[in-house]
């Protein structure tokens, strides 16, 4: 039986359901990656604590369609005033932040899509403790830049990081990734575009005119589709550390939610960027999945969906748990 929690002073972690009081300004990009890492990264956060057990897991990537590569989303979100929507909340502040994440879209043993999330980065602490605890949302704290107003900016996100985690050194602030725009021959025509809301169309379009819309924008086929059903359902692994130490954990559980109801206010089609993954040890974040950088850490991104956005997360439930 869960305990009541015990209220200590200052801005303490909020209880669920949360709910955005003005729109998440979003951006989107669909990056390259390879299969047997998201497997593997899947393996051991979400399928690997329940092997063996009754209701052992598996999740698997969802390659986004036949002949077309798998792929994460990178996204860069602000947001606008998140808050606890919960009637436990004593002091429901509304938070506004910024946040960078990869998403993974998958599923468990070819049941509905959930999304997975193996790296995101916050500039608020509350949002951080509450994400983490609550929910299990790997949340890490990071400068992450200001989002531009069209793509003309520059996202970054610069954190603690080691390049040599087996070597004695400072834990400082380095810069992780950054995703800069990139010219193209469409340049003139995405300038037109990126003015147009696209949201509208989309959703008035029937499921096969969808499908043949959507054709052109492969990499970012299924993204658009759980935009429009309204609802996102999400996947996590969460945990505390062991009290006495060691490589244990006190609590380890597979955990699920909803970012629902899921509204789109805007969608707008933006220029190609291009993506660098600095090296650190301590964040692999190519390594882990799979990304098709170059030797400078480089990687080309041709699709950006520019999106406004209102949501909610529910109060989440537990899939698995020793």
């Amino acid at each position: 039986m869960a305990q009541k929690y015990i209220r200590r002073g200052g801005m303490d972690v909020q209880p669920a359901p949360w709910i955005s009081q003005q729109p998440l300004h979003a951006y989107i990009f669909q990056v390259p990656a390879a299969a047997a890492s998201l497997q593997a990264l899947c393996d051991r956060c979400l399928n690997d604590p329940s092997a063996g057990t009754p209701g052992a897991l598996h999740y698997a990537p969802i390659p986004l369609a036949p002949l077309i590569n798998d792929y994460v989303a990178l996204t860069f979100q602000h947001f606008g005033g998140l808050r606890s929507h919960s009637g436990n909340a004593d002091r429901p502040g509304m938070h506004h932040y910024n946040e960078a994440s990869f998403w993974i879209l998958t599923s468990n043993s070819d049941g509905p899509i959930e999304m997975f999330i193996p790296y995101m980065f916050v500039n608020d602490w509350v949002a951080l403790a509450s994400g983490r605890e609550v929910y299990g949302f790997p949340k890490e704290y990071a400068d992450v830049l200001e989002m531009p107003a069209n793509n003309a900016g520059t996202f970054t996100v610069e954190a603690l990081a080691l390049k040599d985690v087996s070597a004695p050194a400072d834990a400082i602030s380095h810069r992780i990734l950054q995703c800069v725009p990139a010219d193209s021959p469409l340049d003139i025509v995405l300038a037109l575009l990126q003015d147009v809301n696209l949201w509208p169309f989309i959703q008035a379009l029937p499921g096969d005119e969808l499908d043949a819309f959507l054709t052109p924008l492969a990499p970012v086929w299924d993204v658009l589709r759980m935009l429009r059903a309204g609802r996102l359902p999400l996947v996590f692994l969460r945990q505390f550390r062991a009290l006495a130490g060691g490589d244990g954990a006190d609590l380890q559980q597979i955990a699920a939610a909803e970012a629902a109801p899921f509204v789109v206010h805007s969608l707008n089609l933006l220029g190609p960027h291009e993506l660098t993954i600095f090296p650190f040890e301590s964040h692999p974040i190519a390594e882990e999945l799979g990304l098709p950088v170059d030797q400078h850490g480089k990687i080309p991104l041709p699709i950006c969906l520019e999106l406004e956005i209102e949501f909610g997360i529910e109060p989440g439930r537990v899939v698995w748990q020793p």
